[in-house]
């Protein structure tokens, strides 16, 4: 048996972002449950794009590292 301090059930963008938060910023164990990103790849149309507004494109990066501003200057 497996103990953790945050079980969270979902594994879509926000419960993805809801782990990798409470990992790096607050150090705990979670647990996700659930098949990461599932619902978008059997559900959303054929073509059909994510599109957010630019304040919802980082959700959760504690350390600021993984930005749209860093991603756009790679390469």
């Amino acid at each position: 048996m497996t103990i953790c301090d945050v079980a969270i059930v979902g594994a879509g963008p926000y419960g993805l972002s809801a782990a990798s938060h409470l990992r790096t910023v607050q150090g705990l164990n979670t647990a996700v449950f659930g098949e990461p990103m599932s619902f978008w790849e059997r559900h959303i149309p054929r073509g059909m794009l994510l599109r957010s507004p630019y304040v919802a494109t980082q959700i959760s990066d504690p350390r600021g590292q993984l930005t749209l501003d860093d991603y756009q200057h790679i390469g």
